[in-house]
């Protein structure tokens, strides 16, 4: 707590000391949420990267078993690599994310894949996870039965350990643009987007 302290009487913005006040009530209402890499890194973003990472967390996707357990954290590349600059549009240019891969908010490998198939309720209605996306939890309801994705696999920037620990805590902005792109994503696959 004495390092918590010192690191976040350092920061003037709201959004960051509203951060650091999530990382202190989490970590009094269960000690070890965070760890300290956690709170050393959150504490030595500059104004570009904390922003960068915040327009990152308002693009990206999760998938959580029950309400609290997040097994990944993503930014999905709907076409092409990241690397080659696929997410320029929602303003993840290549030089950006290379900027956050140097935090260590996310992996190197800027088109890593997970399967997210445990997200797909076959019958229309049970779910083994759940895709998280903004605040809300969703499923995918296949709109055909023998064409959807099985896989459900999504290619992409993945969330580092520590930038899933922070992913839970960031205030969002709205990402209009990049959530009408993912529901035409899923679309494409036969799945729809269904909050749940």
């Amino acid at each position: 707590l004495n390092e918590f302290e010192n690191y976040a009487k350092l920061k003037s913005s709201e959004e960051m000391k509203l951060v650091f006040g999530k990382i202190l009530s989490g970590e009094i209402t269960k000690p070890g949420t965070f760890s300290i890499r956690t709170v050393r890194l959150i504490s030595q973003l500059d104004n570009q990267a904390a922003q960068l990472f915040q327009l990152l967390c308002s693009q990206s996707v999760s998938m959580y078993i029950g309400k609290s357990h997040m097994l990944d954290a993503r930014v999905v590349s709907f076409s092409g690599n990241p690397a080659s600059n696929s997410l320029t549009k929602y303003g993840l240019s290549f030089d950006n994310l290379n900027v956050l891969q140097e935090y260590g908010l996310i992996i190197s490998d800027y088109n890593s894949y997970m399967n997210y198939a445990p997200c797909v309720a076959n019958d229309g209605i049970h779910l083994a996870a759940t895709l998280y996306f903004g605040e809300t939890h969703y499923g995918l309801i296949p709109t055909d039965k023998e064409k959807y994705d099985k896989t459900v696999r999504l290619n992409g920037v993945a969330f580092t350990k520590a930038g899933k620990e922070l992913r839970k805590i960031i205030p969002l902005k709205e990402a209009a643009n990049y959530k009408n792109d993912l529901e035409d994503f899923f679309t494409k696959k036969h799945l729809k987007l269904t909050k749940i």
